[in-house]
């Protein structure tokens, strides 16, 4: 089975006895589907195929920035208000 690691950006390979494998050299692989879905390697993460239009492929990607705990302590949350029409 394959699985896409979106923390660590990594395509993993988990065997029958659930023992997880990291591909060594992933821009030596064109693509990758999983089920529908459709990988490009791309610089140092992977993009998913979104549409393809003529001979354009338009694909995406999920990028995540870890925030100290320091920092969401002195961030302001904004709250739901619930107006009334």
């Amino acid at each position: 089975m394959l699985n896409y690691h979106l923390v660590f950006q990594e395509m993993h390979f988990i065997d029958a006895k659930g023992d997880t494998l990291s591909l060594l050299n992933p821009a030596e692989i064109s693509s990758i589907s999983i089920g529908k879905d459709q990988f490009y390697y791309e610089g140092k993460r992977y993009v998913k195929l979104d549409t393809i239009i003529g001979s354009t492929k338009l694909a995406s990607a999920v990028f995540l920035r870890y925030l100290s705990s320091k920092k969401w302590k002195h961030m302001e949350i904004p709250r739901m208000v619930q107006q009334d029409r």
